[in-house]
């Protein structure tokens, strides 16, 4: 279908493309040159429309020309609805029902709500608020013609009288050498619906962390308090630590460091360090330097390009 401006129409029942799109469709009695389409989309405003149709068979092979006629749109006089809602709310829990909002037609309406602090659909619907404040909720009602009308209530939540402090928990860490992962994935609220937020102080004067579940490389050996501490939305928290001993194992083997033999065209070489390991399985680094005053690296297979021919060693 293409509109007066020479615009086809989408998948959505929108004309936005200078390009023909096809629709499948089938013929009420299949060969009949008098059989009918049918085809209702209320984004269809008044005017005339060029309906394009062709017919394809089992082989793919399709009509040419294809058969072109013109309709007449014209759409009946409409009022657009007028929004209406209603508000209760229990604690932090509101339900808000818009079926007072009327139209010549109110069972055609959509109904679509933004509550100040996320959306939803409906008619009647009901949204849990987790934190004290102010919220501007709006209704937004459409009918069959794309007509729009809003209403707008402002809603005030306060914390709830039986609202308690979350429990915060710290999973058992784990460690490989000075990197420890953690978890708060344990901690919740007994209050439902409630949202909790996390902050970490892991006692190494490093910065602090919002994560679920954060790592952390610590910088020297030693012991640490872990202090984690959870928040709900209206401000209470709860608090608990653990400590962190790091400390280099009894019996711990330095790496071995190994050099293959490198591959060098001209003044470019490459290098490889791949055969380093350490005896005891754990993680290793790499400081390469390449005795020409140049700089350092710490990949496992650096390239270099040497300013002058001559010999070096990489210590």
């Amino acid at each position: 279908m293409r509109n007066s401006a020479g615009l086809y129409m989408n998948a959505t029942g929108g004309f936005t493309s200078a390009t023909e799109s096809w629709r499948t469709a089938f013929l009420n009695s299949p060969g009949s040159p008098g059989s009918n389409y049918f085809l209702h989309h209320p984004r269809h405003s008044s005017g005339d429309y060029v309906v394009r149709v062709r017919g394809v068979d089992n082989h793919d092979f399709v009509t040419d020309p294809s058969l072109d006629a013109t309709v007449t749109v014209t759409q009946p006089p409409n009022n657009p609805p007028v929004a209406s809602f209603t508000v209760n709310c229990t604690d932090n829990i509101c339900g808000f029902d818009g079926r007072s909002s009327t139209d010549e037609n109110p069972s055609a309406l959509t109904y679509s709500w933004n509550f100040g602090n996320g959306t939803g659909s409906g008619a009647f619907v009901s949204r849990t608020y987790t934190s004290a404040n102010t919220y501007t909720v709006t209704l937004t009602v459409t009918d069959e013609y794309l007509a729009t009308s809003t209403a707008t209530q402002t809603v005030t939540i306060t914390e709830p009288p039986d609202n308690v402090a979350p429990n915060a928990v710290i999973g058992t860490p784990t460690c490989t050498a000075r990197t420890c992962s953690f978890t708060s994935s344990q901690s919740s609220d007994p209050n439902a619906g409630d949202s909790i937020t996390r902050l970490w102080d892991f006692g190494d004067g490093g910065a602090t962390s919002t994560s679920t579940s954060p790592t952390r490389t610590f910088p020297a050996d030693g012991t640490y308090t872990v202090t984690l501490t959870v928040t709900d939305g209206w401000g209470k928290s709860s608090t608990v630590t653990r400590t962190v001993v790091i400390q280099e194992p009894a019996g711990n083997r330095v790496p071995i460091a190994v050099i293959d033999p490198p591959a060098c065209t001209a003044l470019l070489c490459t290098f490889s360090s791949a055969g380093s390991s350490d005896p005891d399985g754990d993680a290793i680094t790499r400081l390469w330097d390449f005795g020409d005053g140049g700089s350092t690296s710490t990949t496992t297979s650096p390239t270099r390009t040497f300013p002058a021919a001559g010999s070096t060693q990489s210590p």
